[in-house]
């Protein structure tokens, strides 16, 4: 035969199997028995501590204070570490069997495939031989299915041209039905061996999804946490895990203070030197500025090192000396995990894992800097920068909705907020001054649950808004009076992070340049009754710089807005139900599209997340959230923030009209229905 057919091993190329499903069981079932112990620890210590109650000594009144501080909670942390491992094992081993039986599958079909194509090019090269036409074909360039002309031997083929075109026919009849039925198997065996290709690699890609989900669901439980914290330090590890579960290390417990909040020097800003309200009652940034100027280096550095709490957390202040500082405060909990709670060990972890992915890099891209950072609020607080804060040119704040507490937003905020950079960074490269940095802000204590009365309500984010608005007012008096100048600032809010920028934008003294909304939950019509009260500057004479984009399948947003009774900015909207007539669009918002552009590669958002999912769905179609790469959404908001809206998009653009809504009533059955209508009609009712 005159072209090869490769073996299975080089058309299946990697493989997606090692180990086995028994094996990782195995390791699930040890974490099993290390949560059996730790139950058992727990009852037999509870009994001892209970047996030390009637008992009166100062040592023992120390022991029993270890008990309820230390050594019960670290049991108590062991449990659910070995109960979510083997949970997470168990699923991993599921995961590995399903993926090692579709695996053998697959393989089993394409030797059988390649068998058949070595069979249908076997047959075809008969063929050839026996019209006397090339064979030229290789194993995965199957021939057309119409035969090619037969032909005779010179000296065989008679003269005469009508037997000759006998003979022809004749021959055709033997081998054409032969012929199309070996090309067609053939083209049809090259198809499935190139479709088993595909799903051979997407194999091998669901397996390291598998992967990184075990890791990520280790690193998650309290144990995994405590393991991030103790990395990069000799025997950091080792000591965490210690003093994170019993308090001590070696017998020699770790003795600590709270952070310091007082010091002399603070006498300018707060009173009586005590900064420990700086995050809910931060000074006037311009007086922060006026302030940290006056001071010596030496005094800076003085204050940077005695209380980092405070200077990280002080709006108004350089972010080079809010990074030293927070990078302190955290350096301060790794050292001290037992001071931690379940949600700050989460958050401590998660930083530091962002951290360590920078400190690989040989140059830092982007390079990351702690804004913010503080665990005495009700729930953590964080917000980290990616690029240059200080001498940014373009700087976009990243504000995010429900569910999203520190500990639990950071992985998406983080995302979102280099993805964004990444986008502002592709559009920046034709100007060399350009500069863009993203700030992921995680200041507020947010909703916990979609439609819950908590986000249906407007306190977290009227409390949220608060300290929103002192940063950016902070980096305004800072820039305001360097040599940089001010930057572009852009604040961009997905859900109900929309709800409460909104408000903050209502309590700036310095505007910003654009707002733009993802899937925004609406805005409170109490506090922001109209888009004219944002503080946001006008892109054109008459409009501000407001954007807002929804999802056509994104329906929580609108429903939000609509169950909450707040106003909407993006008239497209849709909820359950219709539901979203029944509130008022608030007119002179930019309605920009997020539904995708297959003629420019841009994906369209598939719902309400601002990161799709990263494991692929059966039917093999791409869940795409506002901030993911390649997504139409995240483009036109870089194209906005970076003042670079090209023709293209600019054809898109539409300014919202506004609406109010108009209630009909039956006289009879006393249904209501809700119209909305534009508000010259409502003004003239």
């Amino acid at each position: 035969m005159s072209g090869r057919v490769p073996g299975v091993s080089d058309i299946l190329r990697g493989t997606p199997k090692a180990g086995t499903g028994g094996e990782v069981r195995a390791v699930a079932k040890y974490a099993q028995n290390a949560r059996v112990n730790a139950s058992l620890f727990s009852h037999f210590a509870g009994g001892a501590q209970a047996d030390l109650v009637p008992l009166r000594s100062g040592a023992l009144t120390a022991l029993r204070a270890n008990f309820d501080q230390n050594l019960l909670p670290g049991a108590g942390a062991l449990q659910r570490s070995a109960r979510a491992a083997g949970g997470a094992l168990n699923t991993y081993a599921n995961k590995v069997d399903s993926i090692h039986r579709r695996a053998d599958g697959l393989r089993a079909n394409v030797v059988a495939l390649l068998y058949g194509i070595e069979r249908a090019m076997g047959e075809t090269e008969e063929i050839c031989q026996a019209i006397l036409a090339p064979f030229g074909y290789t194993w995965n360039t199957p021939p057309p299915m119409e035969m090619p002309e037969p032909r005779m031997r010179p000296g065989v083929a008679p003269t005469d041209a009508d037997e000759l075109a006998d003979k022809v026919k004749r021959l055709r009849q033997v081998h054409e039905r032969r012929w199309y039925d070996s090309a067609l198997r053939w083209q049809r065996e090259v198809d499935e061996v190139a479709t088993a290709r595909r799903r051979w690699a997407e194999l091998i890609e669901e397996r390291r999804g598998a992967e990184d989900a075990l890791s990520s669901a280790l690193a998650d439980t309290p144990l995994g946490q405590l393991i991030t914290v103790g990395a990069g330090t000799p025997g950091g590890r080792k000591r965490a895990i210690a003093v994170g579960l019993t308090g001590e290390l070696g017998g020699v417990p770790r003795v600590v203070d709270a952070l310091n909040t007082g010091h002399p020097l603070l006498a300018g800003l707060f009173p009586g030197s005590d900064g420990s309200r700086v995050w809910d009652s931060p000074p006037d940034p311009e007086d922060v500025v006026a302030w940290w100027a006056a001071l010596s280096q030496p005094e800076q550095e003085v204050l940077i090192r005695t209380v980092p709490y405070v200077i990280g957390n002080l709006p108004g202040l350089p972010a080079w000396a809010r990074d030293r500082a927070n990078k302190l405060s955290l350096e301060f909990y790794r050292a001290n995990p037992q001071l931690l709670g379940p949600e700050q060990l989460k958050l401590v972890a998660e930083v530091q894992r962002i951290l360590d992915d920078e400190a690989e890099q040989h140059v830092p891209n982007p390079p990351i800097q702690l804004i913010s950072f503080s665990l005495r609020e009700t729930v953590p607080m964080v917000a980290v920068g990616y690029g240059e804060i200080d001498s940014a040119s373009h700087l976009s704040w990243m504000a995010f909705g429900m569910d999203n507490d520190a500990q639990n937003g950071i992985k998406t905020a983080d995302t979102v907020s280099r993805n964004l950079l990444q986008e502002q960074q592709l559009m920046s490269v034709r100007d060399a001054t350009s500069s863009p940095a993203t700030i992921g802000w995680l200041g507020y204590d947010t909703p916990d649950k979609s439609l819950s009365g908590e986000v249906l309500n407007s306190e977290s984010a009227s409390e949220g808004s608060k300290r929103l608005g002192s940063e950016l007012d902070g980096i305004a008096a800072l820039r305001g009076v360097s040599d940089i100048g001010m930057p572009i600032t852009n604040v961009v809010a997905h859900s109900y992070g929309a709800t409460m920028a909104a408000i903050a934008l209502t309590l700036i003294k310095v505007p910003v340049d654009s707002f733009v909304m993802l899937g925004g939950a609406g805005l409170d019509l109490d506090l922001v009754p109209s888009l004219r009260v944002l503080n946001v500057k006008n892109v054109t004479n008459a409009q501000k710089g407001v954007f807002a984009t929804t999802a056509q399948s994104d329906r929580v947003a609108p429903t939000g807005a609509a169950w909450a009774g707040r106003g909407l900015v993006d008239a497209n909207a849709k909820s359950i139900l219709g539901w979203e007539r029944k509130v008022p669009v608030l007119g002179g918002a930019v309605s920009f599209p997020s539904d995708g552009d297959p003629s420019l590669g841009q994906l369209g958002t598939t719902g309400h997340p601002l990161i799709g999912s990263q494991s692929r769905p059966p039917l093999g179609v791409r869940d795409v959230g506002y901030g993911d790469i390649g997504s139409q959404s995240l483009f036109i908001t870089a194209q906005i923030t970076m003042q670079e809206i090209g023709p293209e998009t600019l054809k898109k653009l539409a300014v919202t009209a506004g609406e109010d809504v108009r209630v009909l009533v039956d006289s009879e059955s006393g249904r209501k229905t809700f119209l909305r209508v534009p508000l010259r009609e409502a003004a003239q009712r």
